[in-house]
């Protein structure tokens, strides 16, 4: 009997032990969960500038690459602006907006949408603060709306030292004359130049050519009276932005015959020498001048750059170079926005505009306007030598 009853009573133990976990903790059920908090997603910047950094120092004459991150639709665009302020929409200022690029998505990384501002753009070589932004047009295009404006961008275009140093015009360019002499007339300059500045820019550049100012008179650039000047007038050829000219005494050399004891010149004659006797350089008064240090905007022409033009033919070099050679000053065109000031501070547009070409899609790019730079020669005597 006892034995019987320690069977069962392994027999109760055992299935205890062996019993299904839901069964064992039924008489004790799980607490029920508590609401669980949900998490916002974190929604990404429509538009992320990538490249060039805020801040970021830029080398004058350059391509530049403006990239910026999206997901944004419509069609992506890059405005240049030399000013942070923007309109209500938080879009930069279309009136003082330098330049406006249309940004494509980059092949490896679709996301990433850039544009490549090219190194003729001026204000690549014009050293100064700018501001960029990226935004997007949303619709038809000519119809279409703005969507999403980035952050504004500031940079820095940063012309190096060496490049703005006035030294001597290197003598690849053209030759200097050293010594010659001219005398400078003041009574003429525009009400808009500030005279003294311009006499220290003719003082400077004939210092580049090797010439010297030697004081000030009255006497007018442009007429034959037997002295040397520099100054402004308006007594050019048309469309000219200043002419240098040069008053010519020429000899001959003609055969002498003789007959019954009378001598006489008689044949074709060859040219001995030819003696200039005068130079004058005249600037044109009536033009919209840029007397710097700042750079011409879209509808000025930049003074220092003719002067060093007309000067150069002062020194002695009367060929011009080609249009497209941006590393000489001796072009015998010059446009408006354009400059040449030392060899590592150009600006020339190439090829040569035409027209109103060079209108950037939004119109920000004034219509071109070509100057001429001449000189010329006037033969105020000649001279017959018979031999």
């Amino acid at each position: 009997m006892a034995r019987q009853r320690h069977r069962i009573l392994l027999l109760l133990a055992l299935a205890v032990a062996l019993a299904p976990p839901g069964r064992a903790l039924a008489a004790d059920p799980p607490a029920a969960p508590g609401p669980l908090t949900p998490v916002p997603p974190v929604a990404p910047a429509p538009l992320t500038p990538v490249a060039p950094a805020d801040g970021a120092r830029l080398d004058a004459g350059w391509s530049v690459r403006f990239q910026v991150q999206t997901t944004a639709p419509g069609d992506v665009r890059v405005i240049i602006s030399r000013a942070s302020a923007t309109d209500a929409d938080g879009l930069l200022l279309q009136g003082d907006a330098v330049d406006l690029g249309y940004a494509s998505p980059n092949r490896l990384a679709p996301s990433i949408y850039e544009w490549a501002a090219p190194a003729g753009d001026a204000f690549l070589h014009r050293p100064g603060t700018y501001y960029w932004q990226a935004f997007t047009v949303v619709g038809p295009t000519g119809a279409g709306r703005l969507g999403v404006a980035g952050p504004v961008q500031a940079f820095d275009v940063a012309l190096p030292a060496s490049a703005r140093a006035r030294g001597r015009i290197p003598r690849a360019i053209g030759r200097a004359r050293d010594g010659a002499s001219f005398e400078l007339n003041l009574r003429g300059v525009p009400a808009a130049i500030d005279p003294p500045r311009f006499a220290r820019l003719v003082g400077i550049t004939a210092r580049r050519w090797g010439l010297r100012r030697h004081g000030t008179t009255s006497a007018v650039p442009g007429v034959r009276d037997g002295r040397s000047v520099v100054g402004f007038g308006t007594r050019l050829k048309s469309g000219a932005l200043g002419e240098e000219l040069e008053y010519v005494l020429r000899t001959y050399r003609q055969r002498r015959t003789c007959y019954a004891g009378i001598c006489s010149a008689a044949g074709p004659r060859t040219l001995v020498s030819s003696r200039v006797v005068e130079r004058d350089v005249v600037i044109d008064s009536r033009v919209a001048w840029e007397e710097g240090p700042e750079y011409p905007s879209g509808d000025q022409y930049d003074l220092e750059t003719v002067l060093i033009h007309e000067l150069g033919h002062f020194a002695g070099n009367r060929r011009h170079a080609t249009r497209c050679d941006q590393s000489s000053p001796m072009i015998d065109t010059i446009f408006n926005g354009e400059w040449w000031r030392t060899p590592g501070d150009a600006f020339v547009v190439c090829p040569t505009p035409q027209g109103t070409g060079q209108v950037s899609a939004a119109g920000l790019r004034p219509a071109r306007r070509a100057g001429r730079l001449v000189t010329r020669q006037i033969v105020v005597g000649e001279l017959v030598r018979a031999e």
